[in-house]
């Protein structure tokens, strides 16, 4: 996984179909898994310098291109793996301040309406909702993780985009996977919403036919990943690793 280029790289679902977020989701569980350790096991490989080098590139070059950082809710992803990946590296502060410099980037050019991102000329709606969705998953994660501050801005921020979907969303328009059920959860007011993609997923999970059994780990890992971080936005169980002024970056408990 070190190896791959986030910025560009792709990993294809047990369906065939071939997504940049397969990539994200998939480092983002082991940075978090690295992150939530209390100690590194024996013989554990550290981090790779190359892989903390790529995310900083890449964020880097999405705070120089805001519309590309929208496009495949991209922007959220590489801030949450940069703010993971530093604290999985013990340190990279650089890293952490450039990662959430471009979450609020992205957060200063919201979509209409309180949408996450602007829906551009050449997106589908099923394209942009898609966007958000995954958006919206990886800023619910970030805002698990980040300090108080960070977290009360990123926690609003996901309220009114959920209320947003609430109001002009419809069950055909998503996935059944349930991407930004944390989003939704976070407000009482759109506990719908949340309930809906728990639904659709449950529902979609080995019911259609031809879909080959492995079709039901993403789902099943989405859901891991939302109880996990679910409980830390419950419990408040960051805690920032640098001084209050520069906090933002975080271990899970």
């Amino acid at each position: 996984l070190a190896r791959l280029d986030p910025a560009t790289a792709m990993l294809a679902d047990a369906m065939g179909q071939r997504r940049p977020v397969w990539l994200w989701l998939v480092l983002h569980l082991h940075l978090a898994a690295m992150s939530a350790a209390p100690q590194p096991s024996p013989g554990a490989t550290p981090l790779p310098a190359s892989l903390l080098n790529r995310l900083h590139r890449w964020i880097g070059t999405l705070r120089q291109d805001v519309e590309r950082a929208q496009q495949h809710g991209a922007g959220f992803w590489a801030a949450l793996l940069g703010v993971e990946a530093a604290a999985a590296a013990d340190g990279e502060h650089d890293l952490v301040v450039a990662a959430h410099k471009l979450a609020v980037d992205l957060l200063d050019r919201p979509g209409r309406g309180g949408a996450l991102h602007p829906q551009q000329p050449e997106e589908s709606l099923d394209g942009w909702i898609f966007a958000e969705l995954i958006g919206l998953h990886a800023l619910a994660d970030l805002a698990a993780i980040a300090d108080p501050t960070r977290r009360a801005r990123y926690t609003q921020r996901l309220i009114e985009a959920a209320g947003y979907h609430l109001e002009f969303t419809q069950p055909d328009n998503v996935t059944t996977h349930p991407w930004g059920a944390l989003a939704f959860a976070l407000d009482p007011a759109a506990w719908t919403l949340a309930e809906q993609q728990l639904h659709d997923t449950t529902l979609g999970i080995g019911n259609s036919p031809g879909f080959p059994a492995t079709a039901a780990l993403a789902p099943a890992l989405l859901l891991a990943d939302i109880a996990h971080f679910g409980r830390a936005h419950l419990a408040g169980l960051s805690r920032p690793q640098h001084a209050p002024h520069d906090a933002g970056e975080a271990r899970h408990g």
